[in-house]
């Protein structure tokens, strides 16, 4: 199993699928989180991990979030929608900005 990011879609899909997260091998593949915008927008948090001095635990801190100024594709994916079907979307972007979101049809059925 290789590296993967994950992505948040707060634009919707097209299919009304209500799911937001979903990982994508797309990008850096560098275990990062990225969102795309309700307005259509891609951004990548920058973070850094600290350590809690009283439980010593890792704790995720965002620095900032920036705007991702990509031209391209992005597949991304995860779970299953209420018939069964595995969700896998192709999100298009010109300089940053998304042009559409398509759901890539699949024949494969989830069998738990």
């Amino acid at each position: 199993m290789g590296m993967f990011d994950y992505i948040q879609c707060n634009f919707p899909l097209p299919d009304g699928n209500k799911r937001d997260d979903f990982q994508t091998k797309s990008l850096d593949c560098l275990m990062q989180n990225y969102v795309i915008t309700e307005n259509g927008q891609l951004q990548v948090e920058v973070i850094h991990w600290e350590t809690t001095l009283i439980e010593h635990k890792l704790k995720k801190m965002v620095d900032c979030v920036n705007y991702v100024n990509l031209t391209g594709i992005v597949n991304y994916y995860g779970g299953h929608d209420s018939n069964g079907v595995w969700c896998n979307y192709e999100a298009k972007f010109t300089e940053g900005k998304l042009v559409g979101i398509v759901r890539l049809k699949s024949n494969e059925a989830y069998n738990d």
